[in-house]
């Protein structure tokens, strides 16, 4: 495995948490739902920098007027 897995790892998870709960705290309580899903911003795609320092993700969000 390489050295700059777990670390990798550990930074995707922490970003995924953090952008979670600024919106958990805000919305308004209902039952999930497929719209929910697709509204949901989505990180993906992680790559580690060659010396392993920095992570770049893709963000996905979700246009509604342009669907």
């Amino acid at each position: 495995m390489p050295k700059h897995a777990v670390p990798l790892a550990l930074a995707f998870l922490a970003v995924l948490a953090a952008a979670a709960i600024p919106h958990a705290a805000a919305a308004e309580t209902h039952p999930f739902s497929v719209r929910d899903m697709v509204a949901m911003e989505r990180l993906d795609e992680p790559v580690a920098s060659p010396d392993g320092r920095w992570v770049v993700f893709t963000r996905r969000t979700w246009d509604e007027a342009a669907n």
